[in-house]
């Protein structure tokens, strides 16, 4: 640092080094007089240029602090703006790294959504590609066995025609060699269906279903009429036992008092028969010596499987029972009950059985069609068609009934000709889950056919079904069961013509309550070729025998069916069913109980069985699924195409 030297010093070092020099070189006298004057005034000046330098010193001194002090701010300020430019420049940079962040999380949503989306759409597609393939590839198998069918039955017609010319060549040859013979087996055989009638009258004669007169079709008289709930049923059945006491008398069914104990509404439906032993056991072995109470697709079946099939024979328990207005209205409709539209129709009658006393095989038909089944319920109505050797896959199906015709105090025209909306779901598997078929079933199906609706999920559509009647297959049933097989037959009856051809007692399936225990699951039910016999009831009954086959110029896969229905619930318990050659082809069972707790008599599992194929469907495998339900409030508001299209987007 620089010294800064004092100026009043500085002069008096001049002076001093001036009166030097004069001393030297010899002063004059005025020299000396300023001198002397210089040294006098010289003390006085310095402490004034003393005084004054010191406030200068001092004025310096604090414009240094001063400005000290202001670089000290200006470089703190500096320093704190140099902060808060970077804490801001940090800040930015934080927020733009998390929006660039938040915008790279969005699109990989975005594209994992659309991702996913595309999978389902391809999953869809692909189910649907699956489902159109299968169905193609079942038509198509349909169509090379029809063709196959055809092509054996030309060849079976002409080999007979050629057969017919050999034997009518060589019976023409030997003509007279063979007159006395064939007038010999002509006698011969009018003797065998003398013996075989008088057998049969015998038989009818040990029977107690059949009146006196030996006709079973008791006349619609008033005098019958009044015997409806007395010596008949409510129902029309016969109420007194068998001559043989094999089959007891009526005697009102199971009621509240008959329940077991512990059941509640709502719980699965306890066996009250649990303690019944079977009375024997029909085999494959011994089939034949219970040949004339069984039907032929039974018989058939001990045939097809004579080491598996057998049927356990249970004392006879008379057990359906329905509301008590139920019986007050089908002995109403005993005295109004009529046919219309050539059988496809009822009228004058209402929540009950319509003809208590049927006359013919349609009356009969809508007996089974019009009995009892709830206002409204809910049901898993889960299927199976198993392989030849056993494995399945089970589809479950959620079905929904809500009846017009059986609401008590209504009547038949209070249901604008719909007799039930039917609603049914898939739930399961996966390639079938979401599918949807909605049914207008209508009473008189000439006047107006039934109107059906499909929604599917992968089209997000809903739209007409027509085809959702007569021989069209059911729904995931492989081709094993068409949709008029459904409660073993619903629908028109306009392709067939219709005759009871016989009363009998028969072995048929009733009170099923092992089968329908929630203790089984499906693998305990399912056996190759048939359901598990071991878990099957069958009791004597007397039954209604309805023969029906197809009209010329009509189209079924069926050319003739034999029904047989149940006397005191007309529930059609067996079904023959015959192939275009008049061949066997299939044979139907439902395995029934009663629900007690409404009271109604119904079917708990219904099979189908293909005889020539060695596979079968069944209908009705609920064990592990809530229980059916009858009598649950249901809007028609929920059963229309436009509540379907909502329904089906859920």
């Amino acid at each position: 640092m620089m010294t800064v030297i004092n100026p009043i010093k500085l002069r008096l070092l001049g002076v001093g080094l001036a009166a030097s020099l004069v001393v030297a070189c010899g002063g004059t006298p005025v020299m000396d007089d300023a001198l002397d004057r210089d040294d006098a005034e010289t003390p006085a000046m310095s402490d004034r240029f003393e005084a004054e330098q010191a406030e200068r010193e001092a004025e310096q001194r604090e414009m240094a602090a001063r400005a000290e002090a202001e670089r000290r701010r200006a470089e703190e300020e500096a320093a704190r703006r140099q902060d808060e430019a970077a804490r801001r420049a940090a800040e930015e940079r934080a927020e733009a790294e998390r929006m660039a962040a938040e915008a790279e999380r969005r699109a990989a949503q975005e594209r994992a959504e659309a991702e996913r989306i595309s999978a389902e759409d391809e999953r869809r597609a692909a189910e649907e590609r699956a489902e159109a393939e299968r169905m193609a590839a079942e038509a198509e198998a349909e169509r090379a066995e029809m063709a196959a069918r055809e092509t054996a039955e030309r060849e079976r017609a002409e080999a007979e025609r050629q057969a017919a010319e050999a034997q009518a060549n060589a019976e023409r040859q030997a003509a007279e060699a063979q007159a006395e013979a064939e007038r010999m087996a002509a006698e011969a055989e009018a003797e065998r269906r003398e013996a075989e009638q008088l057998a049969a009258a015998q038989r009818q004669a040990t029977a107690a279903a059949p009146p006196a007169s030996g006709d079973f079709i008791i006349p619609r008289t008033q005098e019958n009429i009044d015997r409806l709930g007395n010596d008949l049923t409510p129902m029309g059945s016969i109420r007194a036992g068998s001559a043989d006491g094999r089959i007891p008398a009526w005697d009102g069914g199971l009621t509240q008092a008959d329940w077991p104990s512990g059941y509640q509404p709502g719980d699965r439906h306890l066996d009250p028969f649990a303690d019944d032993e079977p009375l024997y056991v029909i085999t494959g072995e011994n089939y034949q010596d219970y040949a004339d109470r069984l039907s032929v697709g039974q018989i058939a079946t001990f045939e097809r499987y004579p080491d598996t099939y057998k049927m356990r024979v249970f004392p006879t328990r008379r057990s359906a029972s329905f509301p008590q207005f139920i019986y007050d209205a089908s002995i109403r409709n005993a005295s109004t009950g009529r046919l219309i539209s050539d059988g496809e129709g009822v009228a004058d009658v209402s929540e009950g059985f319509p003809f208590p006393l049927p006359q013919n095989a349609y009356e009969l038909m809508w007996n089974h069609k019009l009995k009892y089944k709830g206002t409204g319920g809910v049901r898993y109505n889960n299927q199976v068609a198993p392989t030849a050797t056993g494995s399945f896959q089970i589809v479950r199906l959620r079905e929904e009934l809500l009846g017009l015709y059986y609401a008590e105090g209504s009547s038949i025209e209070d249901t604008n000709n719909i007799l039930l909306y039917f609603f049914q779901e898939v739930e399961s598997p996966a390639r079938l889950a979401g599918n949807i078929l909605l049914v207008h079933e209508t009473l008189n199906q000439l006047e107006q056919p039934r109107q059906a609706w499909i929604y599917n999920p992968g089209q997000r559509r809903v739209r007409r079904a027509p085809n959702v009647a007569y021989d069209n297959p059911g729904t995931a049933s492989d081709g094993l069961r068409t949709n008029d097989m459904t409660d073993m037959f619903n629908g028109a009856m306009d392709r067939f013509d219709w005759e009871i051809v016989d009363k009998k007692e028969m072995y048929i399936p009733y009170n099923s309550y092992q089968i329908h225990s929630g203790d089984l699951t499906p693998e305990d039910l399912v056996r190759p070729g048939h359901l598990n016999p071991d878990l099957t009831r069958y009791q004597l009954h007397r039954v209604w025998i309805v023969d029906a086959r197809l009209k010329e110029g009509t189209r079924h896969i069926n050319s003739r069916r034999t029904f047989y229905m149940d006397e005191d619930t007309y529930q059609i318990a067996l079904i023959d069913h015959y192939d275009q050659r008049g061949e066997l082809w299939r044979a139907s069972e439902a395995h029934t109980i009663n629900y007690y707790d409404v009271p109604t008599y119904w079917s708990s599992i219904e099979t189908h069985m293909d005889l020539q194929s060695g596979r079968y469907v069944a209908t009705g495998i609920d064990n592990q699924d809530p229980v059916n339900t009858f009598n649950v409030p249901l809007s028609e508001s929920s059963y229309t195409p436009q509540a379907l299209r909502t329904r089906g987007r859920r």
